[in-house]
């Protein structure tokens, strides 16, 4: 089998760790079903190197058994940390998104956590059915960095209905959005 290097001016896209070679076989005759394989040994060592700072590409796996329970006004989130994080336990931040079921996750509440395995959700709406998950990466600046894990496995939870009606579901929704010290006023039904 005939070989030839190609040049650098035959092909442009070319970076230089690349030897690019064209081979070409004459042949007189065809055989159908028949398949020739080429394999090329070259005559000099090919090596790559490449330096990985492993501390600084962690990715962990999705934290693990995420639950949520009424706690007196508001809902506690639990979970576990990732299998496999126990050398980093100190060093590990959450992020925490919730919605409800018919939002998208790109309107979800977001809440970024360290060193905590747990989060308190206040402030929801009654009577809504509310999604969340939660994922993981080392914490910035402790001698580890990466990327974050993939999601944890959703947790639903429906809120009981309040009392008071929509009027409680309005006061909730101004204080998710940071309204504090508001008093909602109700017209009365008017008089004749």
């Amino acid at each position: 089998m005939d070989c030839k290097k190609r040049l650098e001016e035959d092909f442009h896209n070319a970076s230089d760790p690349y030897s690019h070679w064209i081979c070409w076989k004459t042949v007189n005759y065809f055989g159908i079903g028949v398949y020739d394989y080429y394999s090329f040994k070259p005559k000099q060592i090919i090596e790559a190197q490449l330096k990985v700072h492993l501390f600084q590409n962690v990715q962990l796996l999705p934290p693990q058994n995420l639950s949520v329970r009424e706690s007196s006004a508001d809902f506690l989130l639990t979970w576990t940390a990732p299998d496999g994080s126990q050398g980093l336990s100190n060093a590990l931040e959450y992020e925490v998104t919730y919605k409800r079921d018919w939002e998208s996750w790109g309107k979800a509440a977001s809440r970024l956590l360290s060193n905590t395995t747990h989060c308190h959700l206040s402030h929801l709406i009654p009577g809504s059915r509310y999604i969340a998950r939660v994922r993981a990466r080392p914490e910035q600046g402790r001698g580890f960095s990466g990327q974050y894990s993939e999601w944890s496995t959703d947790v639903s939870w429906e809120t009981p209905e309040g009392r008071g009606g929509w009027s409680r579901a309005v006061q909730g929704w101004l204080r998710s959005q940071g309204c504090t010290g508001l008093s909602l006023w109700i017209p009365s039904k008017s008089r004749s």
